[in-house]
């Protein structure tokens, strides 16, 4: 995925490498946590180094609850890692308050509890859904609890039919081969006719479930695995005539 997402990159700067984007101005929100990340550049290709950072958490009622400005944070053991932190906190009514940690001011190397975004958080949030393997797909579902329902809706069936989509080689053997075996017994040409009806109405209902999940007839889940179930059980049923 992420270099299918370069090579997109490259193909736009006319194979000009030195006219690509870099993975810089980045803005992530957690909205879970009310938390607002705004980076200038990410350092590592893993975004496990990140400079010009700017993390603002929130009040519940909205406004700053506080916010941390640091030249360069890193991911280690775990944990993100600000180099000489800048904090300042806020009120409610969004004045500017004292620390309530006055003593971890003075350090120049600081961890933050709760401030727990993955390094893959920012990478997702750069690259085209389409890209995404099932695992960064489940994980920014999971981390954008925000998205409007048409736009999760729509996420939520690409995330299941990308997970299904290998056992179309299974569905598809399943009715092949009974095919196959009876072209032995019946004309070539009725074999072949049958096991192309057969491959084209499999995707067809994929097609038409695919419709129904993103107008939000049918559930995504449903939508993802309902051509599955019905043609395994097509399948079954021609290796059982077949006996």
């Amino acid at each position: 995925p992420a270099h299918a997402q370069w090579a997109k990159q490259f193909r736009a700067a006319r194979f000009d490498e030195d006219r690509m984007e870099a993975s810089d101005n980045i803005v992530y929100r957690n909205a879970a946590a009310m938390r607002t990340w705004n980076v200038g550049a990410a350092v590592a290709e893993d975004a496990t180094a990140l400079e010009d950072v700017v993390v603002t958490d929130d009040w519940p009622a909205g406004g700053r609850r506080r916010t941390i400005h640091s030249d360069r944070a890193e991911f280690l053991d775990g944990k993100w890692w600000f180099q000489s932190p800048r904090v300042a906190y806020y009120s409610e009514s969004g004045e500017e308050i004292a620390s309530p940690v006055p003593e971890l001011e003075r350090l120049t190397l600081r961890t933050f509890p709760g401030v727990d975004e993955m390094p893959r958080d920012f990478l997702l949030q750069n690259r085209d859904w389409q890209f995404n393997s099932v695992a960064d797909r489940r994980r920014f579902l999971d981390t954008h609890p925000a998205l409007s329902k048409d736009t999760r809706i729509g996420y939520e069936y690409d995330f299941w039919a990308q997970l299904l989509a290998p056992f179309a080689c299974l569905v598809v053997t399943l009715f092949a081969i009974p095919a196959g075996i009876a072209t032995g017994r019946q004309s070539v040409f009725k074999g072949i006719i049958s096991a192309l009806a057969l491959f084209f109405a499999f995707y067809a209902l994929v097609i038409g479930c695919m419709a129904l999940a993103k107008k939000a007839v049918l559930p995504p889940t449903v939508a993802a695995a309902l051509p599955y179930l019905v043609f395994t059980a097509v399948g079954i049923r021609m290796f059982w005539k077949q006996r």
